[in-house]
């Protein structure tokens, strides 16, 4: 007897399966005609599916389609909303293709290298130009990157500016070393260009991941080694740059300094009132605290310890010894010789003016006893950059020189004693080294004046008797021959 349906999953049968809560999810309804055939339920529907043997016997399931419980009347052709009709005939369309050899995994497998390559294709042709690359998917990932992700990208587009128009796989070994050769009459320094070269390679490197590159189209050897007389022309340049940071500030910058901080100041506060003031009531105001934020006490105790940025936004409140009447002492290890067997440890008593700053922010904390001095709103340590965007506004509004940094005021510091006459033994362990070979080495430049000046004190307990005119003397020799 010749059967009715081409499956014996009937409309009767598929509602069933799909809409009894005595069937569990994920239970198979399986088809006694099309071997392999089967009704999954879901949650919200079911899926058909096929299950078959590979070319080496491997069981696998192919999806034909999705069909939903609530909506089995109107269900149709789309594989998310598969008629059983539709899919019975898909069934059977797979059952004569794999008896060909045709798998349905290895078919869509084919499909999705070739939807992959297209993509890639399409890719290429888009961002084959190294400054359509540069302002596209280069900058959307610098973007992701906290501090120098746009310094990146304006170090390529400032040094490279000649090659964006060309392809990237166009970009030679030829090309690196013809600017190289550019830069250098310029007089760049070498590790300015090295600095452009990596960032050129992270962009490329990140074309090869992306697969809009093959390969890299030039290795690291593309930028040749350093020439002796540039060298020795740049580390002379650098020892001099180096040295006229190395120094104290003028009586001017230190009044642009505080002045920028006050300015500062006033700017957060009339910020913060008028966010308050247009719907943000629920920001803190700070017109009845010190402190705007930890900026001012931060650069208060940088200004009075030179302490180093990373060790100032390490230190924890047990590192400052608050004294009753006077004498407080800021007492801890510095960063860079903690994993030293025997590290340099600071302790130096406080000047007045930053134990008030201190003690002040401390109150205005909650007088805490553990955690950090300076932190983020959650109470997370600052980074190593914390300071850049806020010492950055208070140069512009006090108007210090560009050059300043935020680490000028170690310089300052130092400088400072040394040029008091402190004896450098005392300058070293106050700033956290051991020896006195820094200081020596990086603030020398300091001491021949204090050199010239002690001479002069020495020149002066001695009256020295007037020198005889030799001219007179010879001629009374003369004379008496």
């Amino acid at each position: 007897m010749a059967r009715k349906s081409a499956s014996s999953i009937t409309d009767t049968a598929m509602r069933k399966h799909l809409t009894n809560d005595a069937v569990a999810v994920r239970a198979e309804l399986s088809c006694d005609y099309i071997p392999g055939f089967f009704l999954m339920k879901g949650k919200t529907g079911g899926t058909w599916n096929y299950r078959y043997r590979d070319a080496d016997g491997k069981k696998r399931v192919f999806r034909i389609g999705n069909i939903k419980s609530g909506s089995i009347d109107t269900a149709g052709i789309d594989p998310r909303h598969m008629s059983r009709t539709t899919a019975i005939s898909e069934a059977e369309k797979w059952q004569g293709r794999i008896k060909e050899g045709e798998y349905p995994h290895t078919i869509r497998e084919a499909q999705k290298q070739e939807a992959r390559q297209k993509d890639q294709e399409l890719k290429r042709a888009a961002e084959s130009t190294l400054g359509k690359f540069l302002e596209g998917p280069f900058a959307a990932n610098q973007s992701r990157k906290k501090g120098q992700g746009k310094h990146t990208i304006n170090i390529i587009r400032s040094n490279f500016e000649h090659l964006l128009e060309r392809p990237l796989d166009g970009i030679r070994a030829a090309d690196i070393k013809e600017w190289q050769h550019d830069k250098e009459a310029e007089g760049k320094a070498y590790s300015t260009l090295k600095r452009a070269f990596g960032a050129l390679r992270t962009l490329m490197n990140q074309a090869v991941a992306d697969g809009v590159l093959q390969e890299m189209p030039f290795t690291s050897k593309a930028l040749a080694p350093q020439r002796a007389d540039l060298k020795e022309q740049e580390i002379h340049r650098q020892e001099e740059e180096a040295r006229k940071k190395r120094r104290m500030l003028t009586d001017t910058e230190l009044d642009a300094l505080w002045r920028g901080l006050e300015l500062y100041d006033k700017q957060r506060r009339q910020q913060r009132a008028n966010s308050r003031k247009h719907g943000k009531d629920y920001l803190p105001d700070l017109s009845d605290v010190r402190f705007v934020d930890w900026f001012e006490p931060a650069v208060t105790l940088a200004y009075f310890t030179g302490i180093r940025p990373g060790d100032l936004y390490g230190l924890r409140w047990p590192n400052i010894h608050f004294a009753e009447i006077g004498g407080s002492r800021l007492r801890f290890v510095p960063e860079k010789t903690r994993h030293h067997a025997d590290p340099a440890q600071v302790d130096i008593m406080l000047h007045p003016d930053a134990e008030e700053v201190i003690r002040a922010w401390w109150i205005q904390c909650g007088k805490p006893d553990s955690g950090y001095v300076f932190t983020e709103k959650d109470g997370v340590r600052l980074g190593r950059q914390a300071h850049d965007g806020r010492w950055s506004t208070v140069k512009t509004l006090g108007g210090l020189p560009e050059e300043i940094e935020f680490y000028s005021l170690r310089h300052h510091f130092i400088s400072n004693l040394l040029d008091k006459g402190q004896p450098m033994k005392l300058v070293a362990e106050a700033v956290g080294h051991k020896s006195t070979a820094m200081i020596e080495r990086n603030y020398g430049h300091i001491l021949p004046e204090r050199k010239d000046e002690a001479m002069k004190l020495m020149a002066g307990r001695r009256k020295v008797a007037p020198q005889k005119n030799k001219t007179i003397e010879n001629a009374k020799a003369i004379g008496r021959e």
